[in-house]
């Protein structure tokens, strides 16, 4: 086994095509085969299951091309980090849920960093998207958030991509209003007060990758029957500030930021909805002075979230 065979792998896995991975790589098709067919010899395993629809993995092929993948983006970190003879970070990425206390911790980090990389990077995504990139080498960083109920669900998960964590913010999800809602006028709240509004939401962030011991009923809200779906966040404020029959659930937001886009703020009495970003990175990742920068930045932003 040698490290072009795991690059094969890797790509006819990716393609599930002998034909397009050979394409990709520029190498013909019975060599491609055959190295992949040594690989197998080599390892005593069954990587790939062989059928008129193509290449799919085996459950041991799984498991295989999943070091694979990561031993091949540490190469090419290492490889990166040195080349051109400078030691220094060719790139600095991290991806993250929506939140404005983590973009707002990303653009202080990229305005008062000197040391800057060559590439900055910052990118919204789910928690299985940044679990992935993250153990695959290729963002520096990630930020998970999950309810409570899944945490440990999300701590054997991160026990087993080898990666570290650390909590950077817990908060209790809170209530957005028009500040023309009738519910805005400042009294107690309920989840009964919101069965005939509509619900605006997206991308849910909170269910795990995978299925998991269902959390205690009263951990979430109940989602609302009428709701309206929105991926963007910045469509979602627009429809919230121009419907009085409409409310969405959100982190804890600065004042200035309700008042921009006219929204009020408010608890839900009987909401025990609680949440946690944890920040996470590889294991064998060393940090360095300008990810301490980060990571300290960041640890800022995130003790920030409880004053709002």
């Amino acid at each position: 086994m040698n490290l072009l065979h795991m690059t094969y792998a890797v790509e006819v896995a990716k393609t599930g095509s002998i034909s397009k991975a050979s394409e990709a790589l520029l190498v013909a098709q019975p060599n491609l085969s055959r190295s992949i067919k040594e690989l197998e010899s080599d390892l005593g395993i069954v990587i790939f299951q062989r059928s008129s629809r193509g290449m799919s993995l085996t459950a041991e092929g799984e498991v295989f091309v999943g070091h694979a993948k990561r031993l091949l983006a540490q190469i090419n970190a290492v490889e990166n980090l040195y080349k051109n003879g400078r030691a220094a970070h060719q790139k600095f990425s991290v991806s993250a849920p929506p939140a404005a206390y983590l973009s707002a911790a990303f653009v202080r980090f990229a305005a008062e960093t000197s040391a800057v990389p060559g590439e900055l990077r910052f990118s919204e995504t789910i928690a299985s998207q940044v679990i992935s990139r993250v153990s695959l080498g290729e963002d520096n960083f990630g930020i998970v958030r999950y309810a409570l109920p899944y945490g440990e669900h999300f701590q054997r998960v991160f026990e087993d991509k080898d990666l570290k964590s650390e909590t950077i913010a817990e908060f209790r999800y809170v209530l957005l209003l028009s500040k023309d809602s009738p519910l805005s006028d400042g009294r107690p709240l309920w989840r009964t007060d919101l069965s005939e509004l509509f619900e605006i939401v997206g991308t849910d962030p909170l269910a795990p990758m995978a299925a998991a011991a269902a959390p205690a009923e009263d951990s979430f809200p109940t989602r609302s029957r009428r709701h309206i779906a929105a991926v963007d966040p910045i469509a979602r404020f627009a429809i919230l500030r121009e419907r009085r029959d409409a409310f969405l659930w959100s982190l804890p937001l600065p004042a200035e930021t309700l008042a921009r886009n006219g929204l009020v703020s408010r608890e839900c009495v009987d909401c025990k909805k609680r949440c946690r970003d944890v920040l996470i990175y590889r294991k064998d990742y060393h940090l360095d002075a300008v990810d301490q920068r980060f990571v300290e930045t960041l640890r800022h932003e995130g003790a920030q979230l409880g004053s709002y």
